[in-house]
């Protein structure tokens, strides 16, 4: 149903939001670099644009 999409929809942007919060901590704790940061928020951008666009 619409419902159950647009809250699995709202599941998934929070995990987004959530991983993305994360790879800064790894950031500023110096587990990853700061290459590697970038690389991975391109990708997250690109599920969080995927997922907004199918509204």
């Amino acid at each position: 149903s619409i419902q159950e999409e647009n809250l699995e929809r709202r599941f998934r942007l929070a995990a987004l939001r959530s991983e993305r919060a994360e790879l800064y901590h790894l950031r500023a704790t110096r587990e990853i670099s700061n290459e590697t940061l970038q690389k991975l928020l391109h990708d997250l951008d690109l599920m969080e644009a995927l997922l907004i666009e199918n509204q």
